[in-house]
């Protein structure tokens, strides 16, 4: 027993009220039609199955990252990236282990060759890309990409996978110039450069340090005091990298100093006469003792210097054309031990150059310095003069020892 929801009139089962509501409420409703109820289903049914297919399709699908592997090394900056990519146990997964073969028939071969076009198949149409493979540096990004297209599409997931760079070892820079030496030799103006690598260091010893004469003042060989010169170092990046360090600078400047300039009489000093002086007295006291069998020598006195210097050019010096040549000249009294005849002569002792350049360094150390080597000024080389009757003959007399007179200066210094 029912009611009508219209005018609550008491309805037997089955039947409808008929009041005028509920007529036409009956009137609007359609019949019902069995046909619109099976497409209904139908149509349940289709989208059923399409969303089971996508699930079970999504769950089909493989995901290549699952066999990728990504790992970086290097130093930090110039790191580089290393991409294991296993597609072919990818590609197995999906296309199973290749068919047996070993009974070479019919059928199994062309299983064989079947599944063998669908494995390159899918090899082909796998691709992988990433967005920077080297000069990474710690905390940078990189993208590895896997795209696939064709019959490989409905299995495998093209996606992309986002990586920070971590691990790098970090680069230690360096001063490569902290133990290298800076020799400057030779005379001012034809001075050169020579570079000692006094480093233990494995990279710094292996770095070749040269001259750049385009940023230097003049090229080696020709220096003067006070010209800049650049030295570089050049090395091979590769062992930089290997050894994690890179040089602070790969350049450094320096100023050339210290080179000798050719003495003047200017540059005499009187300490440096002194010195001469008593090696001259030296040298005399020994040639009186040789000869004392034949004279008497007394009243020995000192009487002045004079800086002798030849001034042609492009001729060879020897020790009898010496370039340049300090004379210190005495006067004493010698007696002719048999005529008991007494003079009074004057003579000098001569210090020469011989056939190299008499120099004077900065620190005030004078050196001969000959087809590029050098060495200490040698006062206990001086040679006596002959004997004059005036101390004019005596200093005239030196010019004979060099090649030409024209050529010939002489300058008093005490």
């Amino acid at each position: 027993m029912s009611y009508c929801e219209f005018c609550g009139t008491e309805i037997k089962d089955g039947e409808k009220c008929t009041c005028p509501q509920a007529k036409e409420v009956t009137k609007k409703s359609p019949p019902f039609n069995k046909r619109n109820l099976i497409s209904i289903i139908l149509a349940a049914m289709i989208v059923v199955a399409i969303i089971i297919a996508c699930i079970v399709n999504a769950g089909m699908q493989k995901d290549p990252f699952d066999y990728i592997n990504v790992s970086f090394s290097g130093i930090n900056t110039k790191g580089t990236v290393s991409v294991s990519f296993d597609k072919s146990s990818l590609v197995s997964s999906l296309v199973g282990e290749a068919p047996d073969i070993n009974d070479f028939s019919d059928k199994s071969l062309k299983e064989y060759l079947q599944w063998e076009e669908k494995y390159y198949n899918y090899q082909d149409n796998i691709k992988l890309a990433i967005s920077k493979e080297d000069n990474l540096s710690n905390g940078e990004e990189i993208v590895i990409s896997v795209t696939a297209t064709g019959d490989a599409a409905k299995y495998i997931k093209s996606s992309e996978k986002t990586y920070t760079v971590s691990g790098l070892t970090e680069i230690k820079n360096i001063d490569a110039f902290r133990d290298i030496e800076v020799v400057f030799e030779g005379i001012d103006g034809e001075g050169k450069l020579r570079i000692v690598n006094n480093s233990t260091d494995p990279f710094v010893s292996e770095i070749d340090f040269a001259i750049d004469s385009e940023k230097s003042t003049n090229s080696n060989n020709f220096l003067s005091n006070g010209d800049k010169v650049v030295v570089i170092a050049k090395y091979d990046e590769n062992l930089a990298y290997t050894y994690c360090c890179i040089p602070e600078q790969n350049e450094k400047s320096f100023t050339v100093s210290s080179l000798a300039k050719p003495v003047e009489a200017e540059d005499i000093t009187i300490e440096f006469i002194n010195q001469l002086k008593q090696v001259s007295y030296e040298i005399l006291e020994a040639y009186e003792q040789k000869n004392s069998n034949e004279y008497d020598f007394n009243n020995k006195k000192y009487e002045c210097v004079y800086f002798f210097q030849n001034e042609e050019q492009g001729i060879y010096h020897s020790p009898d054309n010496p370039k340049k040549r300090i004379v210190v000249f005495f006067s004493l009294e010698r007696t002719n031990l048999q005529s008991t005849e007494t003079k009074t002569l004057f003579c000098g002792v001569s210090f020469s150059s011989l056939a190299g350049e008499m120099v004077l360094y900065p620190n005030g150390t004078y050196k001969i310095f000959s087809y590029g080597s050098e060495r200490p000024f040698d006062v206990d080389a001086g040679t006596k003069t002959g004997w004059e009757e005036s101390l004019e003959n005596a200093i005239t007399s030196i010019h004979p020892l060099f090649e030409d007179e024209t050529y010939y200066t002489r300058t008093k210094i005490d």
